[in-house]
């Protein structure tokens, strides 16, 4: 019965002892946790974390070789809408394929900076004031390679200042692989390296050969998907040099 009598008190004395430590938290505002249990108030926290880490990847892929901007929500200054990344994967292209698209239609393409094989950064933005054939290919793709010897006769026809290719590579290992192939090709536009952000930028690149063809101002003015002859590229091409 004594010991009975000790148990009580001495649970008594632990239980007070709590209850105080207890009442001052609350009485200093000391928080008992982060968050009102309400699950919004979780997803939000979720989502501020993800957004934090997103953050940290971003900045560091910007000094990384597969740096991808897109353009700011604005209008060129001679008025072309500007489109955000992701209506680039709900515009209508029907338009697109032809190379007919009027100035006035035409929209900014997604800025990109990307590792060449050579080792060195190229910026789309660079070649503003010149016709930009942009091809995304692979080295395992056939109708790429069919389309490498085309792209090389017009890349050396045409004045420096007038028209550049810009070949994007997406072969999953990068640099090891493409880079001997372009060596053996005797490619002499530039080859970058794609990273995983530059095909959503450009609405998903789904199947290979794509080729955007950007004109002057930096708008795109066509697309194509999948093999296309040198006649079809080289119409376009005129035409959007002879633009002032």
């Amino acid at each position: 019965m004594r010991n009975s009598t000790l148990i009580v008190g001495w649970w008594r004395r632990r239980l007070e002892c709590f209850l105080g430590v207890l009442l001052i938290l609350i009485l200093i505002g000391v928080p008992a946790c982060s968050g009102s249990g309400d699950p919004a108030d979780s997803t939000q926290g979720a989502n501020a974390a993800r957004s934090a880490n997103s953050s940290r990847t971003d900045n560091s892929s910007q000094s990384s070789h597969s740096n991808v901007a897109s353009e700011e929500d604005r209008g060129a200054s001679d008025g072309t809408p500007q489109f955000r990344q992701a209506d680039l994967a709900t515009v209508d292209w029907a338009p697109f394929e032809s190379g007919q698209v009027e100035p006035a239609e035409r929209f900014l393409a997604p800025q990109f900076t990307l590792q060449s094989v050579e080792g060195r950064p190229v910026s789309l933005g660079s070649f503003r004031g010149k016709v930009v054939l942009v091809n995304f290919w692979a080295t395992w793709c056939g109708p790429c390679r069919k389309e490498i010897p085309d792209f090389i006769a017009m890349s050396e026809s045409y004045p420096d200042d007038d028209f550049v290719v810009l070949g994007v590579s997406m072969d999953r290992e990068g640099l090891a692989k493409v880079q001997p192939f372009v060596r053996g090709s005797g490619i002499t536009y530039p080859i970058l390296i794609g990273g995983p952000r530059i095909s959503p930028l450009y609405g998903n690149v789904s199947a290979i050969p794509t080729t955007f063809v950007i004109d002057k101002r930096g708008r795109i003015a066509a697309r194509s998907r999948g093999y296309q002859p040198r006649a079809h590229f080289e119409g376009i091409v005129q035409r959007l040099i002879a633009e002032s």
